[in-house]
């Protein structure tokens, strides 16, 4: 029988962590996974996030419920209602946005772009509007 690697052995600590369905924080699943890591073995940070990262995309039995914060699903209750879907996506929707702000340019950056970066932009600025109105909508 071949060895587990290490994502694999970490996998396997999350699944066990998470076996209950109740949300636990990312926090949590890496002090778990580290507990029951070999002797003398401490994952890393990047090694931790990769094994949570492909278990939530890879599996279908587990979810990102919101930043930080994982649970296994449960495959016999019904699927989330919608308000709770649409809720998901207003929150990332308003993170777009958040995060499109945080981006600083200077004017005369904006001198030297070639047309076609000038043409991206008006196309992305365009898009943070739409969402802007979409979101001014939904919320009213």
């Amino acid at each position: 029988m071949e060895a587990l690697s290490n994502a694999e052995k970490i996998r396997k600590s999350y699944r066990e962590l998470l076996a209950d369905g109740l949300p636990h924080s990312r926090q949590e699943l890496f002090s778990y996974a580290n507990r029951f890591a070999d002797a003398g073995v401490r994952y890393t940070d990047g090694m931790l996030t990769g094994a949570l990262r492909s278990l939530v995309t890879n599996t279908p039995d587990y979810e990102c419920m919101e930043r930080g914060t994982y649970r296994k699903r449960n495959r016999e209750a019904p699927p989330e209602e919608a308000p709770a879907l649409a809720n998901a996506y207003i929150d990332i929707l308003r993170d777009t946005l958040k995060k499109a702000e945080n981006v600083i340019s200077t004017p005369f950056h904006m001198l030297h772009l070639s047309e076609g970066e000038r043409e991206k932009l008006a196309r992305l600025e365009a898009c943070f509007c739409m969402i802007a109105q979409t979101l001014h909508q939904i919320e009213d």
